[in-house]
């Protein structure tokens, strides 16, 4: 039987997560948490110089640890 490493698995679990989000699901891991897509419309703010910028929408993936 083949030796797998923590580096497989590691990897292995962060395409699951990718995966499951880019689908738009959350995906809970056990005994660590839970990952998903949060997204963030776009908004105005100002710069250093005090100018009125308009930041483009965004989405953001969220970790929620397990309590």
């Amino acid at each position: 039987m083949a030796q797998i490493s923590t580096e497989q698995v590691a990897n292995a679990l962060a395409d699951i997560v990718r995966d499951g989000v880019l689908e738009g699901r959350a995906v809970d891991v056990p005994g660590l948490g839970s990952f998903h897509l949060e997204h963030f419309p776009s908004r105005l703010s100002e710069d250093e110089n005090g100018c009125s910028v308009v930041l483009p929408p965004r989405d953001t993936v969220v970790f929620e640890a397990e309590q």
